[in-house]
């Protein structure tokens, strides 16, 4: 499972950190628009009202749930929070990435500041309870952090 992990966590890290490609990248056009180009366009008290005809039903947008941010979200200084996502049995699953390149007391700062919002104690990976429990996985000066079985 360790390894199917990892692999998850790298194309993850691929895909959220890849620079973008700019070899393809034009020019903005520089080309001046005259401001009589848009004269013969109706100002906005010319246009009529548009009414939707009575009977049909009048639908807004809905908005799109983000299905990395879900739940309750957290910010903390150091860390970035890659997804959160509620898990089939209605628990919640957080992976924070960070640099270690600050030495050890910073990477201990971090991950003290990242479980104050779980049951865990700093210096274990799993609650007493044995519902929250954390895995970290480190790959060159990032670490990644998961959680899981948080309740919100």
């Amino acid at each position: 499972m360790k390894t199917s992990f990892k692999k998850y966590i790298e194309t993850l890290i691929e895909k959220e950190w890849a620079e973008p490609d700019l070899s393809s990248a034009k020019e903005p056009d520089q080309t001046a628009v005259k401001p009589d180009v848009w004269s013969d366009q109706p100002k906005d008290d010319q246009i009529p009202d548009q009414k939707q005809p009575e009977g049909e039903d009048q639908q807004e947008p809905q908005e799109q749930e983000d299905p990395d941010k879900q739940g309750v979200l957290r910010k903390v200084k150091g860390a970035h929070l890659v997804y959160k996502r509620k898990s089939p049995d209605g628990d919640f699953e957080e992976l924070w990435v960070f640099n270690t390149g600050g030495g050890l007391q910073d990477e201990i700062t971090i991950r003290k500041a990242v479980l104050a919002g779980t049951d865990i104690p700093p210096s274990k990976t799993k609650s007493d309870d044995g519902i929250q429990s954390y895995e970290i996985v480190t790959l060159g000066n990032a670490q990644l952090l998961s959680i899981k079985g948080l309740p919100q």
